[in-house]
């Protein structure tokens, strides 16, 4: 029994103390509405992929206050915009979350850039009719938080200038660290129903 009760009080510090990965500091650009449309937004095309479809997405777009977000056609090759966010330098990690859609019809990539520095690529999608290449797209980069100033951050997308129009969604800027999980609420609770358990035992041997 105390062997028990040792392992169990060991095995719930344990729990309570450990540590996890988590986001430490994160940084919005636009909002997440799916474009203006309040949609749901998974990865694909809208609708069947049909010219009626295409247009009825974009006319459904709300463009944000920000002068880059869910607006089409009238972003359109390299764009830039900046995030600002505190980077104590406890972070190990960062990421990049971006939701763009209709980056199609041109032969190159995007160069997917924090600070002048190249995180990742997003290839244009291609397909033989083209309103099946205008497709939401999830995406995520993972690089160094060493990459992320303390303060604004320029993220770009670079291409050759080849007049493709596309949107974004939003731009999240995320820290990444380890960071404690708090005490489980029932931790007290099952302590003192440890403690009880042992006081029992003493008076049965009393």
């Amino acid at each position: 029994m105390k062997r028990l009760v040792v392992s169990l009080v060991a095995g719930a510090i344990a729990i309570g103390s450990s540590a996890q990965a988590g986001v430490i500091a994160t940084s919005l650009y636009g909002d997440v509405d799916c474009f203006g449309t309040n949609q749901v937004c998974n990865d694909g095309v809208r609708g069947s992929g049909t010219f009626s479809d295409f247009n009825d997405f974009n006319a459904a777009m709300v463009a944000d206050s920000t002068p880059l977000t869910d607006r089409w056609p009238d972003v359109f090759d390299s764009q830039s915009w900046e995030q600002s966010i505190s980077n104590t330098g406890a972070a190990t990690e960062a990421s990049l979350d971006l939701r763009v859609w209709a980056m199609a019809d041109i032969g190159n990539t995007y160069d997917v850039q924090v600070n002048g520095v190249s995180v990742g690529t997003i290839d244009t999608v291609t397909a033989a009719d083209t309103y099946l290449a205008q497709q939401v797209r999830n995406l995520t980069f993972l690089f160094s938080a060493a990459l992320v100033n303390d303060g604004v951050n320029t993220i770009s997308l670079i291409n050759d200038g080849s007049g493709d129009n596309w949107s974004l969604d939003f731009s999240r800027l995320s820290l990444l660290g380890a960071s404690e999980v708090p005490l489980p609420a029932a931790l007290p609770l099952f302590l003192m129903g440890l403690a009880g358990l042992g006081a029992a035992r003493r008076k049965r041997q009393s």
